[in-house]
């Protein structure tokens, strides 16, 4: 699908929820799409495994987007949701294009007003002493706390591509690195209840938690986490 493709039908459906609601039903969504995630993915990109061994979180995230448009497109909420994917267009951009890197992976709106009801973010977790997932110039967390991603959202989602270890090692270790930030002296204010909550598990496939983050300006925002095992 192209950026900002819209999924036709005639009337939207569920014009009339709350978008409390709709996001509701988004996070199932996207909680179902990573639950068959790992063999869809292994499956598109076989030929991509045999030129070379390590993924890129550009591939993981367009391969998500993919799949989670394809899962929407065929609910209930098909015709009442329309997409703003960063990773479609940075697919397709020339190489000297700026500025994608400041846009969110991937972002959902209402069809019909255009409005940005959920916003989802994809990183990778792969290094144990890389802190993006958290904090740094491209941090998932930071980006939140900083309202470059999500400043109209009460509610987004960071999506975690797990390649090795396992979903404790990274709640720990996750959590360890905002006790860091919380020990520093920046801009950016930390609570003490920011801490990731206790892990949900689904098997080997899929952990989930929450986590409520301060902002500069805005009311603390609330953040879905979903880990899939790629492993």
């Amino acid at each position: 699908m192209t950026s900002n493709q819209h999924i036709p039908n005639s009337k939207p459906a569920f014009t009339d929820l709350p978008k409390t609601r709709l996001i509701e039903m988004l996070v199932k969504l996207t909680e179902e799409c990573l639950l068959v995630f790992n063999n869809d993915f292994r499956n598109s990109i076989i030929d991509l495994k045999n030129q070379k061994t390590t993924i890129q979180e550009r591939e993981y995230n367009f391969s998500f987007s993919r799949l989670l448009q394809g899962i929407i497109g065929r609910s209930s909420l098909s015709g009442a949701i329309s997409f703003h994917d960063e990773y479609q267009e940075e697919m397709f951009a020339p190489k000297k294009k700026k500025g994608l890197g400041r846009q969110i992976d991937l972002a959902i709106c209402l069809q019909h007003t255009g409005e940005r009801i959920f916003a989802i973010e994809g990183k990778r977790l792969y290094n144990k002493n890389n802190k993006q997932y958290v904090s740094g110039n491209t941090g998932g967390i930071c980006r939140f706390k900083r309202e470059q991603h999500g400043k109209e959202l009460a509610k987004a989602c960071i999506v975690g591509f797990m390649e090795n270890n396992d979903f404790s090692f990274w709640h720990q270790k996750i959590n360890s690195w905002i006790d860091e930030e919380k020990a520093k002296s920046t801009e950016l204010e930390w609570n003490e209840n920011e801490a990731l909550s206790s892990l949900e598990s689904n098997k080997s496939i899929l952990s989930k938690c929450n986590s409520l983050h301060a902002r500069i300006s805005k009311t603390p925002i609330e953040l879905f986490h979903f880990w899939v095992n790629v492993i």
